[in-house]
């Protein structure tokens, strides 16, 4: 037997037991990933989740998430997908104000669902020129850009407003300047805005109600009908 006939036969050798061995297993590293979620205690690589348990899913008609009430000026209800939106179903009452606030994390995409001839949206330009949106119609979209401050006045004395808000950041906070300038020490306030406003606005500030409040109503209107 020659040397190279010995090994070539030694070189079929693992070939020739292969079929009288288990197959072996698959590399750990090769393997598809096991998913594990939170409806199922067991693995699998198809899962089904109901809508209503999803963070992937925002009921627009009812929504259940988080809630925050304003005073009886409206209500929003709020919904953030970590790391990629956040979204926002708000309804203002008559005479309702959505305050001047700004959002720094995002642009905010509004879409009407419920509107009326009184209703009105204003924010401030990059020029500081303040802009009124009148004529806003049911199914219409309003864009305020990231740290736009703006605002929404629903001057009816019957009707509710209410729509959707998307923003392109999980980050929704509002921010509003009315606290901001409250928190100024007022020596500061008398040299930008002169005695008189600077104590006005201290006197707000040590007395302000409800500071948390993004919807409140508006006086002049409640009274102008009689609510």
């Amino acid at each position: 037997m020659t040397p190279l006939y010995l090994l070539c036969s030694l070189c079929l050798l693992p070939l020739a037991l292969s079929q009288y061995l288990p197959p072996m297993p698959i590399p750990f590293t090769t393997r598809p990933p096991l998913r594990q979620d939170s409806y199922s205690t067991t693995p699998d690589f198809a899962i089904a989740v109901d809508a209503a348990n999803s963070e992937l899913v925002f009921d627009l008609l009812n929504p259940a998430r988080n809630e925050e009430v304003g005073q009886d000026g409206g209500t929003v209800f709020y919904q953030v997908v970590p790391g990629i939106m956040g979204t926002h179903k708000w309804f203002i009452a008559p005479c309702g104000v959505a305050i001047p606030h700004f959002h720094s994390g995002g642009d905010a995409i509004n879409y009407a669902m419920e509107w009326n001839a009184q209703a009105e949206v204003g924010y401030v330009d990059t020029d500081g020129s303040t802009v009124t949106i009148k004529n806003i119609k049911k199914g219409n979209t309003f864009r305020m850009p990231r740290g736009t401050l703006h605002w929404v006045v629903n001057k009816s004395c019957t009707e509710t407003l209410s729509g959707i808000q998307f923003f392109n950041s999980p980050d929704i906070a509002a921010t509003r300047p009315d606290l901001q300038i409250g928190s100024i020490p007022e020596e500061i306030l008398i040299v930008s805005m002169g005695e008189e406003v600077a104590a006005l606005i201290s006197d707000w500030a040590v007395n302000k109600p409800n500071v948390r409040d993004m919807l409140v109503l508006c006086p002049r209107c409640v009274q102008e009908c009689g609510l």
